[in-house]
């Protein structure tokens, strides 16, 4: 999503006498980590209550997942190849942080199949941010892709940056340091293979 943004900015650079046209993507990738960072800390809590926890977490997720929805439609208002792009990411992200999630609801007091209830119920919020997408985008033709991208890509940026990089920063294994750039350098070549394929 960063690259597609990029593009764009780069498509307006013999034309910077149109600043606003310059400016609005960075604008609404800012808007989209600074909406991520004000969830989360709405988010914070000190209670030590494991159930209360599990619901903070269920609610998290009706959130984390309305943002793909909203990202999955958008790719796809913008190319095939795109909706791939991003509906692999979502895929190779989401499946060990489903799993995760599972086990925080059963170490919160749930039973097996009240947290696979759970989680199916928070799976509905990318159904919905889908929709809403595609109902901004039939309603006004062309305008949703020009910020759900660059704003998407935002809080997709926060989480990266909060969530995944301190984790592996704190990493002192040579060994599990090697397996990190590994892994993301396939990770990198995965989408470079999938975007070429689909050209």
């Amino acid at each position: 999503m960063l690259t597609s943004q990029t593009n764009n900015i780069v498509g307006y650079l013999p034309f910077l006498g149109d600043i606003d046209a310059f400016q609005i993507p960075g604008l609404w990738i800012l808007g989209g980590l600074l909406l991520f960072f004000i969830i989360e800390k709405l988010c914070i809590h000190d209670s030590a209550e494991k159930e209360v926890e599990g619901y903070l977490n269920l609610a998290a997720n009706v959130i984390d997942n309305f943002t793909h929805g909203v990202a999955i439609a958008g790719s796809y208002l913008v190319s095939l190849r795109l909706g791939i792009l991003t509906t692999t990411c979502i895929l190779v992200h989401e499946v060990p942080h489903e799993m995760a999630d599972f086990v925080i609801l059963l170490r919160s007091g749930f039973s097996r199949w009240e947290a696979a209830k759970a989680q199916l119920a928070t799976a509905s919020g990318s159904t919905l941010g889908a929709i809403l997408t595609l109902c901004a985008n039939a309603s006004v033709t062309g305008c949703t892709t020009k910020w759900i991208l660059p704003f998407t890509a935002g809080g997709f940026l926060y989480i990266a940056l909060v969530s995944l990089l301190p984790d592996i920063l704190k990493e002192l294994s040579f060994k599990e340091s090697i397996i990190h750039l590994s892994l993301m350098f396939f990770g990198l070549t995965s989408m470079a293979v999938v975007s070429y394929a689909m050209d």
